[in-house]
């Protein structure tokens, strides 16, 4: 299971991404298009595959991940771990503070971290 709070913010070029997989956290749906919210949390995380669905805590919502092309590279050529960017938001997060990590989500694309979000 990964956990969002040993991540590295995405602030240069993220190698290997191919797309960026939107998902409903509300009925498990993908929506081909980013959240309808002011921001969503981007961080950098080690996942077990290229693709799919990233496993998290329960504290937080998922809104998105990134997806690798078949070619990208291992983190260790011994083991399926890669380096993948998820979107989320917390539940009951820090009241009237924006994270540090927040991005407006229509802004974010494969390869390219998202614009901050500044409020």
């Amino acid at each position: 299971m990964m956990k969002p709070k040993n991540v590295i913010n995405a602030t240069s070029r993220i190698r290997g991404e191919c797309s960026i997989v939107w998902f409903n956290p509300a009925n498990g749906d993908l929506t081909g298009c980013p959240p309808m919210l002011p921001y969503v949390c981007e961080s950098v995380v080690w996942a077990r595959t290229r693709a799919g669905y990233i496993k998290t805590s329960k504290r937080i919502e998922v809104y998105g991940w990134s997806v690798l092309a078949p070619n990208s590279q291992r983190r260790n050529l011994n083991q399926d771990v890669f380096l993948r960017r998820l979107f989320y938001r917390r539940f009951g997060g820090k009241r009237g503070g924006i994270p540090p990590s927040a991005v407006i989500p229509s802004s974010i694309k494969p390869g390219v971290p998202g614009t901050r979000f500044k409020g």
